[in-house]
């Protein structure tokens, strides 16, 4: 991606424009075409420019008169000037900092020399090197010793080679083979659903879009349809109802996609005995090798830890309850379950059904659903594959009286965090303080686009987008140092400048309303520890989305970056309403790198838009 108008985007914008196909448009389907183009241009400059190309005055302009200039084009009848857009395409933003950077030497270009210095004095790229300032050279302006203007806006521009994500943080680079629950793992809740918890519809087109995101835990509550067919669907509510075989074939098909890591099947299951034979036997036929063997790798007898994520890449893992309290004598007894909260000790009860569980599903699960008594009972009781549940409220509560138990706990088995009953909704908790407590899965609603989906998209940016992160070392052995609510050790100064937005997406409310162009101001949040918490937000630039400029200079200082995200996020000024949502950008501070970079802007649910973002970043580690 340049910093030019996308070509295949205008040329899809033209095509909507062109009602009747003619391959023309009048002033006033241009002028609406640069409406939806987040253009806004005086009606005079307008009006000016199109009697420029109009040659022949036929009050229309086809699409070569129109579109973004081609340097190697050889249309000599067009000059740069008469083609409509082109001078849309030049970034004062840019320009002004390639201006900068040559200030004095009057050249209006940088070679490859200069072009080095820049890479290794500014952008700080640790494999800054005159043979890559070469090479990035011939990239962006072919046959060519020398580094333009326009080169160089494309090279600032382009996402993949001047993000602001170390390039090693974008691949696997963490060690893959530590147990299971050394790991965060991207986690969803209720993934069914597509909207609100009691008359949302439910589909299998939830579980794609969370797997393609990169999630690996998925939930499936599942009930008996006719025939005790397992069905999936919000129990004694309103929500439709998909079948069980559909969701299955689903994570099948697009489990693997974006991760080659282990997927964790989180059953909740309310089926009948014979409804659970069905789901067994579902199991086995859909998903096939796929389905990590009966107790073959949790429940050996002689394995005292959890497997490994690379030692389990693509299979599926089934995480449920298992047959009525009685295998390896270990449980908890049935009058200590009865004390915990009606959720939690559904996660260790039996189903409703007689109180049984079909022996062919209990034995294909691997992470058993236990539930949770007092900090001391589980350390004699749980084996390592146990795991229990707890509502977002229960860690409110651990946090305040007993965060350097969780912690333990969490050292030592994984637990999973939900959102609490009353968020009929499907809004969404804030998932840092149970990372902050080393949690793995921390279950949130991911069809809400929301700030806590916005920093999980950030958390798990991360190493490759595998859905798992390696968790600190604090989190993994024993070490007294660490806690949530004290500072780390040295700290490092992060020094901001957000320079500029670039073709920002229209919102819904501002498509319906014509001529209406957005007015936009950026949010930014950093979260992780409280004493590394910080928030700061630009002015507003009016009626202008195609690139606003904020210059908005910060700094915060951070103690401990493993922990911390960094947010952004772009909204439209409204003086009547609500602020709407224009995009946002989140990743972990501790892989952001130095220099002048430039950053994708996505949509409320991770998909990609055509915006971005402009900022230059300064490192200070003390």
């Amino acid at each position: 991606m340049t910093s030019q108008v996308n070509e295949e985007h205008l040329k899809s914008e033209w095509s909507v424009a062109d009602k009747d196909g003619d391959g023309t448009l009048t002033m006033k389907e241009i002028v609406s075409l640069l409406d939806k183009m987040n253009i806004k241009l005086k009606s005079k400059v307008v009006q000016k420019k199109f009697e420029e190309v109009d040659k022949d005055k036929s009050g229309k302009l086809d699409y070569n008169e129109f579109k973004v200039s081609d340097p190697h084009s050889n249309m000599s009848n067009l000059t740069s000037k008469q083609m409509f857009v082109s001078n849309l395409q030049l970034r004062n933003d840019i320009e002004t900092l390639f201006e900068e950077l040559n200030k004095g030497k009057n050249t209006g270009q940088m070679d490859e020399q200069q072009f080095y210095g820049f890479l290794k004095d500014v952008q700080k790229d640790k494999d800054a090197s005159p043979e890559k300032a070469k090479a990035l050279i011939q990239r962006y302006e072919p046959g060519s010793s020398h580094l333009t203007s326009k080169g160089f806006a494309s090279y600032i521009a382009d996402l993949n080679e001047n993000s602001a994500m170390e390039p090693s943080a974008a691949r696997v680079y963490q060690d893959m083979t530590q147990p299971l629950h050394h790991y965060y793992i991207a986690s969803s809740h209720n993934t069914y659903l597509l909207q609100d918890q009691l008359r949302g519809p439910s589909s299998v087109e939830a579980y794609k879009n969370a797997l393609l995101r990169g999630c690996r835990c998925v939930e499936l509550d599942c009930w008996d349809g006719p025939q005790a067919e397992p069905i999936v669907y919000h129990g004694h509510t309103l929500t439709s109802r998909i079948k069980f075989e559909d969701v299955l074939t689903t994570i099948k098909e697009h489990g693997f996609t974006t991760s080659p890591y282990p997927v964790i099947l989180s059953l909740e299951v309310h089926c009948s005995v014979q409804g659970q034979k069905n789901m067994a036997a579902l199991l086995h036929q859909v998903l096939g090798s796929q389905l990590l063997p009966e107790k073959k790798m949790f429940a050996d007898k002689a394995s005292t830890r959890f497997k490994s994520p690379e030692e389990l890449k693509n299979k599926i893992i089934v995480k449920g309850k298992t047959k009525a309290f009685q295998d390896e004598g270990a449980e908890i007894p049935r009058d200590e379950i009865k004390k915990l909260d009606p959720k939690e000790g559904q996660a260790a009860a039996a189903p409703a059904h007689g109180e049984k569980i079909a022996a062919e599903l209990s034995d294909l699960v691997h992470l058993k659903a236990t539930g949770f008594t007092d900090w001391n009972t589980y350390k004699d009781k749980f084996k390592y594959y146990y795991m229990s549940s707890f509502s977002e409220e229960k860690i409110d509560l651990f946090a305040k009286k007993n965060g350097a138990d969780f912690i333990e706990y969490n050292r030592r088995h994984l637990s999973r965090i939900f959102p609490k009953g009353s968020r009929v909704d499907s809004s969404n908790y804030d998932p840092v303080k149970a990372w902050n407590h080393g949690s793995s899965i921390v279950a949130l609603n991911y069809q809400t686009g929301s700030v806590p989906m916005f920093l999980n998209d950030g958390k798990f940016l991360e190493n490759g987008k595998a859905g798992y992160v390696l968790k600190p070392q604090y989190f993994t052995a024993k070490d007294d140092s660490y806690h949530p609510g004290n500072k780390g050790g040295s700290a490092t100064e992060y020094e901001i400048t957000l320079i500029s937005g670039w073709q920002l997406p229209k919102t819904a409310s501002s498509n319906k309303r014509t001529g209406e162009i957005i007015d936009s101001y950026v949010k930014v949040e950093v979260r992780g520890i409280a004493s590394d918490d910080f928030k700061t937000k630009t002015h507003t630039v009016s009626k202008n989305g195609f690139n606003p400029q904020w210059n908005h200079h910060f700094k915060f200082t951070v103690t401990r970056p493993e922990l911390a995200v960094l947010l952004f996020v772009v909204k439209d000024k409204d003086l009547l309403s609500k602020d709407d949502l224009i995009g946002v950008y989140s990743q972990p501070i501790a892989c952001l790198r130095e220099g002048i970079r430039s950053v994708p802007i996505k949509g409320k649910h991770g998909q990609p838009t055509e915006g971005s973002m402009l900022m230059k970043i300064k490192i200070n580690r003390k």
